[in-house]
């Protein structure tokens, strides 16, 4: 993945607009304009400032990190009206091997750093574990489920106990999957529209779009939340891989826009693109 930021805004000056490259080209889109990269000749092993900050609001969806930024915590924003600022991640690579790379993330809440493990708490909380086993075991991110929290214990109730954090007594990261894994793994019925699916607690039916997605989310309360994807099966054929990542793209767009025109979802949380595909050599 990589990250883009406007003229300027890079962390602490590191990132100067004479060090940018533009990415697209002339059939890209009006989307691509302006969208900028640090220069990947000026990324060195341990070198002390190898910043790729993420996107900002006017950058493209799909194969990238979509994030905003704010001043101040999260935890700390307003809701219920729309925020002038938002939130954005930055990356910094503190270590290389050829395609591979360590580094560090730093949002509003604090920073992780990578490649990093995040233990799963489908439903905000890690089976057998208190919140603080799981932090001293060294966590620094907890991944948690769009689609079982919507359902149990409601997308509602977990924003009423101060969102995911809060619920979940859980200080550090976290971040949300779309729903996305679930469209592999229970089959729904799929549409432009988006995917329904019966719950796995009462067989009601319910319809997971890319903006409901985002909305589900922004309840939840997560640094982090991820627009809704068609996952395929790795071995599945050309076909269907290729209309996944199709449709993956197509549900980003509706995702960054949902997120956009959210009233407040982009003040205190970072939206993530979703890289799919399959293993076709084609």
């Amino acid at each position: 993945m990589v990250g883009a930021v406007e003229p300027g805004r890079g962390p602490a000056g590191l990132v100067d607009e004479d060090e940018r490259v533009a990415l697209g080209g002339p059939d890209a889109g009006p989307e691509f304009d302006g969208m900028t990269v640090g220069r990947a000749d000026r990324i060195e092993q341990r070198s002390e400032n190898p910043v790729l900050p993420v996107l900002g609001a006017d950058a493209p969806l799909v194969g990238v990190q979509l994030a905003r930024r704010r001043a101040g915590h999260p935890a700390d924003a307003s809701r219920g009206r729309r925020s002038l600022t938002s939130v954005r991640a930055t990356f910094t690579e503190t270590a290389r091997d050829g395609q591979a790379r360590c580094g560090v993330v730093t949002t509003p809440r604090g920073t992780f750093t990578t490649p990093r493990f995040m233990p799963v708490g489908t439903r905000g909380a890690i089976v057998h574990l208190a919140a603080e086993d799981v932090e001293r075991l060294g966590a620094q991110v907890i991944l948690a489920n769009t689609y079982h929290l919507m359902l149990r214990p409601g997308a509602d109730v977990v924003e009423a106990l101060g969102g995911i954090h809060g619920m979940a007594d859980w200080h550090e990261h976290v971040l949300t999957d779309s729903g996305g894994y679930q469209i592999f793994s229970l089959g729904p019925e799929l549409s432009d529209e988006g995917a329904t699916f019966k719950s796995v607690y009462d067989g009601s039916t319910h319809l997971l779009s890319p903006e409901k997605a985002v909305d589900v989310q922004a309840k939840i309360g997560a640094d982090i939340q991820m627009v809704l994807d068609v996952c395929p099966s790795s071995i599945a054929d050309l076909g269907v891989v290729r209309r996944a990542v199709e449709r993956t793209a197509e549900w980003a767009e509706r995702g960054r826009t949902a997120f956009l025109d959210h009233h407040d979802a982009s003040s205190r949380q970072c939206q993530f693109g979703i890289v799919q595909g399959g293993t076709d050599e084609a």
